[in-house]
């Protein structure tokens, strides 16, 4: 029998969210009022990013709206729109977001957007289910701009994951943590929430390899950086693996109560389709739990 003990969510801190370079605004920071109207974008930017990870959805398409006003960081805005359609469960609407970038960066022939509107695209697919698009829009994304980034082989991890492919997946994962480390002067560099998704992928690569161990030791891992960035997704998803792990080894009770805690960490981060999967999840474990309960005398 493996234990884990209960107070993994209380003294420990699937996906990478969106990072942005150092100048959204496009202004050289040599011009003083430049540089002002680029800080307030970064600013904005940043703080509804924060938004977006803690669940803050309204917040977030306020200050999103408000740069769409001020006519400033389109690209990075429609990003935004499609991350918060995509954590609603708006497939459509973040379609749309996805391809009118992709539209607007070919007709400004720009890689960089390129690659970030493949990205987008690739992440929707990946909701829908469709990982050989999703990681075929991956590649593509790889392809348009003139690096990979920690972001692009967190997402090309996932889906060597899902295809099967658990040594390559490792490896892309491993890789995206250390270029995250080395990459000191991006702003995206070392952020809790990307480095968290990474540890997840690599917990699912040791569960999949049958190390529960090892396992659980990413896990905490992962939960430190999600919990760090207040991400309350990927704390609602570290959760989630953490019942899995308990119910391949018959700890049912434990695995409750796990998933009750990544629902609660899915309602407040507006996580729909992972709430739902959650919920039925509990349900299904509910009817174990029942049944091995049951008298038998009763039958």
């Amino acid at each position: 029998m493996v234990f884990w003990p209960d107070d993994f969510s209380s003294d420990e801190s699937s996906s990478g969210d969106w990072a942005f370079e150092s100048d959204p605004a496009g202004g050289d920071g040599t011009n003083g009022e430049e540089a002002t109207e680029s800080a307030w974008v970064i600013s904005e930017l940043t703080e509804a990013r924060q938004a977006i990870l803690e669940g803050e959805l309204d917040r977030a398409e306020l200050l999103i709206n408000g740069l769409c006003d001020a006519e400033v960081a389109p690209f990075e805005c429609l990003e935004l729109l499609a991350v918060i359609s995509l954590r609603g469960g708006d497939l459509r609407e973040a379609m749309g977001y996805a391809c009118q970038l992709q539209d607007f960066a070919n007709e400004l022939a720009c890689r960089r957007t390129q690659s970030r509107a493949a990205s987008l695209l690739a992440g929707v697919y990946r909701q829908v289910g469709d990982f050989t698009s999703a990681r075929r829009f991956q590649e593509l994304a790889i392809l348009s701009s003139e690096s990979s980034d920690a972001f692009d082989l967190s997402n090309l991890s996932l889906d060597a994951l899902v295809s099967g492919r658990v040594p390559l997946a490792d490896q892309l994962a491993q890789a995206a943590l250390s270029l995250q480390a080395e990459d000191g002067n991006s702003l995206a560099a070392n952020t809790p929430d990307e480095a968290g998704a990474d540890w997840g992928t690599l917990a699912l690569v040791a569960m999949m390899n049958g190390d529960a161990d090892e396992t659980f030791s990413r896990l905490r891992l992962a939960w430190r950086n999600h919990r760090a960035a207040g991400d309350q997704l990927g704390m609602g998803l570290d959760q989630l693996h953490v019942a899995t792990l308990c119910q391949v080894h018959g700890e049912h009770h434990r695995a409750r109560r796990r998933l009750k805690k990544a629902i609660r960490h899915f309602e407040r981060g507006q996580a729909r389709p992972q709430l739902d999967e959650a919920r039925n999840r509990l349900a299904r474990l509910e009817q174990i739990i029942g049944l091995a309960e049951h008298n038998p005398e009763w039958n």
